[in-house]
């Protein structure tokens, strides 16, 4: 599960609410296990950033030495990602507040056929080593694919 808000402060304000924590109880029966929370504040986006519209959202978790220049490989991809993998909506790379360099990163797809297939697509050129080194800067990330992401976006 992954929660965007809008600054640390609407997180806050949103998990000091009673309603917050009825709900917490209620869903946390829901896990098999014991759910882990990171606080991320230094969130970058990319392309069109997280977005509801997305059919498919694949989840990336992983530890870098290196996390600015994960930032820096998604910005001067961005233009030819766009072109190349049109069905990449945009995406998140929210890095833990822990310090340790351990990040989680979201990739929202219009669907996952689609997504599925652009991975099976060669880069281009001007791709290829810029993609090796984010995956040497990932070291051995965890994926998680969500087929059938639920959004929720209150109105104001």
């Amino acid at each position: 599960m992954l929660v965007r808000f809008e600054s640390p402060e609407a997180a806050r304000r949103n998990s000091d609410r009673p309603e917050q924590h009825q709900w917490w109880m209620q869903t946390a029966k829901l896990f098999t296990g014991t759910a882990t929370f990171y606080d991320c504040r230094r969130c970058e986006t990319f392309l069109a950033g997280g977005s509801d519209k997305a059919g498919f959202v694949q989840v990336i978790q992983g530890h870098s030495d290196d996390l600015p220049r994960l930032v820096e490989i998604n910005r001067e991809t961005e233009e030819i990602l766009r072109k190349w993998r049109p069905e990449i909506i945009g995406g998140v790379l929210a890095q833990h507040d822990d310090g340790a360099g351990d990040f989680t990163q979201a990739v929202y797809f219009t669907d996952e056929a689609t997504a599925r297939e652009g991975e099976r697509k060669q880069p281009p050129p001007e791709l290829v080593d810029l993609m090796k080194d984010e995956q040497q800067l990932w070291g051995e990330p965890r994926f998680y694919d969500l087929t059938d992401p639920w959004f929720y976006s209150p109105t104001r």
